[in-house]
């Protein structure tokens, strides 16, 4: 996939999830003016991400008054 941080840089990416891990990679391009100061190289990003369950919602209980 990719996206676009307007007057900033191109973002392309990969990403692979398996059960509750993802793991990634990305390339930012350089389109500011900092290219200069970059030499217009832009960055690789590496990511590993987990991502936990979320409890199950707690049950109300009705209470009888008999």
């Amino acid at each position: 996939g990719g996206w676009h941080r307007f007057g900033d840089a191109a973002i392309a990416m990969a990403r692979v999830d398996h059960r509750n891990i993802s793991v990634g990679i990305s390339y930012d391009f350089n389109l500011s003016s900092l290219k200069q100061v970059s030499s217009g190289q832009g960055g690789i990003e590496i990511s590993l991400t987990t991502i936990f369950p979320l409890p199950p919602p707690k049950r109300k209980v009705k209470r009888s008054l008999m």
